[in-house]
């Protein structure tokens, strides 16, 4: 059957070491699809990993909420938070995040990130406000597909390599 993820809470967790690029950190439904309530991930750490967060490749459903919240990202090299779906009826927020592929920073090679920073595609009710972005290879925010009713404020985006900063629905790169 669908893999249930029912009213989960990750917090003050520490992914990657910080000296070799490891496996992905939170993956949720991938490669099925998952139903989803009260989704909560805050105050977590990734260094060098492939992918921080990704949330359904293929559908989410059910009820509730997924909230990101003051997460930190260091260099990773896929999608730092990606939410994939077409059929999400629910508010996600990702609010406050950190996320820095800065070649300034990056100990091990620089610009080796090759993913969004922040993906969306097909969301309801989602806001993504407050968070910090600096030095992504690709768009810095993905919001995609059917997304529907989205609030993208109060961002600060730096260093973005791509010539695009946002892609929004109907849009191509270039």
């Amino acid at each position: 059957g669908t893999p249930v993820v029912d009213s989960i809470r990750i917090e003050n967790n520490n992914f990657g070491d910080g000296t070799t690029t490891t496996g992905s950190a939170i993956i949720f439904g991938s490669p099925d699809s998952c139903t989803y309530t009260n989704v909560n991930l805050s105050h977590n750490h990734y260094y060098l990993v492939n992918y921080g967060i990704k949330l359904g490749s293929g559908s989410l459903l059910g009820s509730g909420y997924v909230s990101i919240s003051d997460e930190h990202f260091w260099h990773g090299r896929g999608d730092s938070i990606e939410i994939n779906t077409h059929n999400l009826v629910f508010p996600v927020s990702v609010i406050g995040n950190t996320i820095d592929n800065s070649s300034s920073t990056n100990p091990i090679s620089p610009s080796n990130n090759n993913g969004y920073c922040i993906g969306m595609n097909g969301g309801q009710d989602v806001t993504i406000v407050g968070n910090i972005i600096k030095g992504c290879n690709l768009e810095a925010m993905s919001i995609q597909g059917t997304s529907v009713n989205v609030l993208v404020a109060s961002n600060e985006i730096t260093q973005s390599v791509d010539a695009e900063c946002f892609r929004f629905p109907g849009t191509q790169a270039g």
